[in-house]
């Protein structure tokens, strides 16, 4: 059996070699803009082709981080040069350390404990639907599994709604969350579980249990997500080709809508930040506006679940404006990142709250957040950013897992709790 293991691994892990060849010759930089015109100029680098930023700039002090393919190497030092931006070559080869990372995150699968679930190592997306079949199957009172929509690969869509009383009570709140919009932040769907089977299995918690009615699409591009596993570890974007069978797949995150297009995204098929030829083109983006739509008038708080970055972040990202009840968005979300800070593991970051524009120093339009509390009318509405690790911050190492889950369900306690005492 051991000799099976390991020739399916190498076999699989030849293939997703071959896959990331697009790295070849490429290189990560950190830059770091001083002054508000750098900031625009570092801004702008996305729409230089090729470019993936990992990490935006912030108004904290953190410096962004930037894949370059060596197609545009030459075009991206120039303008930093000429605009004398402060930038650093930090990894000379991005594809072999990341193909290491991919061969201990392969390693740890074949190591895991035989279960359900997992979290000491990254589930896929079968294992999740099945977890989650499994749980309506065993708690038939508490747990109810739908499918929202199917992709263009042909995967299911589901949704998690966890109840103390079958769902049907109108006087109770509703709190929203998804994962795993982009497809490589493969943490993302790992706390989504972790939120699942403290809501479900693991009961310590009985007034969040109990008290509110939980609607969680574990993993919203099940597309994507599979093609970062087979194929090419960074893919973000979804897998339609609606808009080019060269460069598939859109940005989720910019695909709402409510001020689509209007910064921060791209009109080209072929950039990481494509928002789609329409807004809701893709099937992950309207499962998420129906099923809010469907429960507006109790849904009281909507998380996404993103990594990386450690922030907390409320709307309105498309321009930084501040939406009317800015305070109480700022006063909880500070709570929210001191109770997972206070969890952390000694030398993590601490988490960083702000209106996302502002934050990242980047407006981007489109966003599910931007979307929920704009016109879905969810006053309470946050993008979590949860901790990056290994060389692209994308590549958390399977020994964290446990570790980032528990220390960000302290912080999901706050914000479940101020929305029960709020609806009381």
């Amino acid at each position: 059996m051991m000799k099976v293991l390991a020739l399916l691994f190498f076999v699989a892990f030849a293939f997703v070699q071959a896959n990331n060849d697009y790295l070849e010759g490429s290189k990560v930089y950190t830059v770091r803009p001083m002054t508000k015109k750098d900031q625009l100029i570092v801004a702008g680098l996305d729409n230089i082709p090729g470019v993936d930023v990992w990490q935006h700039a912030s108004i904290f002090g953190r410096e962004a981080r930037i894949l370059v393919p060596k197609d545009s190497l030459t075009t991206f030092e120039s303008v930093l040069r000429s605009s004398s931006v402060q930038y650093e070559v930090i990894m000379e080869d991005p594809k072999s350390v990341i193909e290491e990372e991919i061969k201990q995150q392969e390693l740890a699968r074949m190591k895991r404990v035989p279960g359900r679930i997992s979290f000491t190592s990254y589930n896929r997306h079968a294992e999740i639907n099945s977890y989650l079949d499994d749980l309506a199957r065993q708690y038939p009172t508490r747990v109810k599994v739908e499918t929202l929509g199917r992709t263009v690969n042909g995967r299911d869509i589901k949704v998690i709604k966890i109840s103390s009383d079958g769902g049907n009570n109108p006087n109770k709140p509703i709190i929203v969350s998804d994962a795993g919009i982009h497809a490589r932040e493969w943490i993302a769907p790992a706390n989504a579980l972790y939120m699942i089977r403290k809501l479900v299995e693991d009961i310590t918690e009985s007034d969040v249990a109990n008290n509110i009615d939980w609607f969680i699409i574990p993993l919203i591009n099940p597309d994507g997500y599979e093609y970062s596993h087979t194929n090419t570890r960074l893919w973000r974007k979804t897998r339609s080709t609606a808009s080019s069978t060269t460069c598939p797949g859109v940005d989720g995150n910019r695909n709402f809508d409510f001020k689509w297009m209007q910064s921060g995204s791209s009109s080209s098929p072929c950039s990481d930040i494509f928002a789609g030829p329409t807004p809701f083109s893709e099937i992950e983006t309207r499962v998420l506006r129906d099923l809010i739509n469907a429960n507006k008038a109790r849904v009281k708080a909507y998380l996404a679940i993103h990594s990386y970055g450690s922030y907390f972040l409320y709307p309105y990202g498309y321009d930084g404006s501040n939406p009317s009840n800015v305070a109480e968005l700022r006063s909880l979300g500070v709570q929210v990142g001191n109770a997972i800070d206070a969890l952390a593991a000694s030398g993590s970051t601490k988490y960083l709250v702000g209106n996302s524009a502002v934050a990242l120093n980047y407006a981007a339009a489109g966003a599910s957040d931007d979307w929920a509390m704009g016109v879905g009318g969810v006053s309470l509405s946050y993008t979590l950013e949860l901790p990056g690790g290994g060389s692209a911050g994308f590549d958390l190492p399977p020994s964290r897992i446990n570790q980032v889950v528990r220390e960000t369900w302290g912080g999901i306690l706050v914000l479940a709790r101020y929305v029960i005492n709020k609806a009381a």
